[in-house]
This record gives structure tokens, sequence and C-alpha cells, in this order.
């Protein structure tokens, strides 16, 4: 067994979000800066029934629940977006894509997106709860982000 190290250079955890049907394309891509703390979250649902022949609830799962939360140190641009770029997503930022409900493609890495045989977790959902907070004694733009995944979440590496 090996723990996942995220506090080396070029380990950092790594949140990348792409047009849809474009993930991992350096031209519809925005890796999300300034990033605090992630969560990925597979809520199985369950469905539970009783029967009079036993003493004990049986239980079956059913659809799951998935989200990936994440905290970051807002950028300008990665917020707001560059206005300038053909890309929906680099255009817009998070409040665009936010705002407009733009599906989009996500991939979080474990340890950074650079080499191969880097694993990561992938899928396809919507950016939602943005709530920029700013106050005097946190000056800078802080913002929770929850990408809601539509579907399943996938696992893959890097090549």
């Amino acid at each position: 067994m090996a723990i996942i190290n995220v506090n080396e250079q070029l380990l950092e955890a790594t949140v990348e979000i792409s047009d849809l049907g474009t993930a991992g394309t350096p031209a519809t891509t925005m890796t999300l800066l300034n990033l605090q703390d992630v969560s990925i979250t597979n809520n199985q649902g369950t469905f539970r029934y009783q029967t009079l022949d036993a003493q004990s609830e049986a239980v079956i799962t059913t659809v799951a629940t998935n989200s990936v939360g994440l905290n970051c140190v807002l950028d300008t641009d990665q917020f707001f977006g560059d206005g300038v770029d053909a890309s929906p997503i680099i255009n817009k930022g998070l409040f665009g894509t936010s705002n407009d409900k733009t599906k989009i493609d996500f991939r979080i890495y474990f340890q950074g997106a650079t080499g191969s045989g880097k694993k990561y977790v992938h899928g396809t959902g919507y950016i939602t709860g943005l709530a920029p907070t700013v106050n005097p004694g946190a000056p800078l733009w802080v913002s929770p982000i929850t990408i809601e995944v539509d579907g399943n979440l996938g696992e893959d590496v890097t090549t």
C-alpha cells in the first residue's frame, strides 16, 4: 500500500475543467488555481426493506449522487473569464459557465497532471455553488465551487 502524497512540487492535487467533449485538450481546458481543498463525493443511494421472516432489515443499493466540492482563492480570469478565448469555459470563466448552465468535462488528478501513470477521476457535470466571500481578516476573494456530476464518475491514468 502506498499513501497518496501531495505536498511535493508537481504532485499537488489538480482540478481541470474543459469544454464538453474536450477533456485534456490544452486549448479548451482551465486548470483551477489556488485550491484550498478538494472533495469527491460518491454517495450510493440505498433502499431498505423488511420481511416477516427476518430479524434484520435488508438493503440494496440504488443510483448514486456524485459531486465534487472545492474551495479556492479567486483569480480574475479564472472567475470571470478572459473574454477573448474561443473556448466557452476560458472565455466566460467559472461565473459565466455556472450562470449559463454550461455542461463541462472535468478531471481531478490525485498527484498532479504531468507525467505518466498519474491516476485521476473524471466525469461531466455543471458548476454550481459559487459563493464568493471577502472580509477584512481575509482580504482575498474565496469561493466554494461544486461540480454536480451528471452520471458516473470514472477513473483513468495518464499515459
